[in-house]
């Protein structure tokens, strides 16, 4: 399958420079076609800053296919909507969490 790069964008974590380096540079997307948000959507798992969630998490980018190319390109978009397919999450678990996960409840 091939997809037309002028229909993709990509989401990073708002403070991943490392990853908006990596789109722009290696992968050579332009910089208007990277939207930075917060850890709700870029962030893996959604949210663990925040709720100190256990276990491996990091930042993450998603990859979208335009599917409205006609329409005049949104640089201030919100990761939502109905016009952006998301067509790829690659996550990095460059955190080990903060706490221990633990399973209770089930039988040995």
């Amino acid at each position: 399958m091939k997809l037309d790069p002028a229909n993709l964008r990509v989401t990073i974590f708002k403070d991943d420079d490392a990853a908006f380096a990596l789109w722009t540079e290696i992968a050579g997307l332009p910089p208007e076609r990277i939207t930075r948000l917060g850890e709700a959507h870029n962030y893996w798992p959604a949210n663990a800053i925040v709720e100190k969630l256990p276990g491996p998490c990091g930042p993450c980018s998603e990859i979208f296919f335009d599917l409205k190319p006609d329409l005049p390109f949104d640089p201030d978009w919100d990761g939502e909507g109905d016009r952006w397919l998301e067509i790829w999450n690659p996550s990095s678990r460059s955190s080990p969490g903060r706490a221990k996960a633990t399973i209770s409840g089930l039988s040995r």
